[in-house]
């Protein structure tokens, strides 16, 4: 018997053409959460439930890994923004706010980038 042939979809974000089964619509969860739910927290924006996005396999993967380097970043922030203030030295009051900067800078960085 002959095979059918697969339909071919292009990635909304690297426009890379892939097997139907490999690609991810908005509302379809990878790895338990769906793709709306990344774009979301990637971009700190409210998207519509039925917009139409189309990612493939290696894209989703990619927007799954910026979610939790944004998630572990915020974390950290929070950390660090709980602790209670001592009396500030010179060196060491000055690295933490250097720290807290640099790591707020890294996510604006990988928002872009996305």
């Amino acid at each position: 018997m002959p095979r059918k042939p697969n339909k071919e979809v292009l990635c909304d974000n690297c426009g890379s053409s892939n097997e139907a089964k490999h690609i991810y619509s908005a509302q379809k969860a990878f790895v338990g959460r769906k793709i709306v739910d990344l774009l979301e927290t990637i971009t700190q924006k409210t998207l519509p439930i039925n917009l139409g996005l189309k990612v493939c396999f290696l894209c989703a993967s990619t927007m799954m890994s910026t979610v939790g380097v944004i998630e572990r970043t915020q974390k950290l922030v929070e950390k660090f923004l709980a602790m209670p203030l001592k009396k500030p030295r010179t060196s060491g009051h000055r690295k933490r706010r250097t720290m807290i900067c640099w790591m707020l800078s890294l996510v604006i960085i990988k928002k872009t980038i996305l």
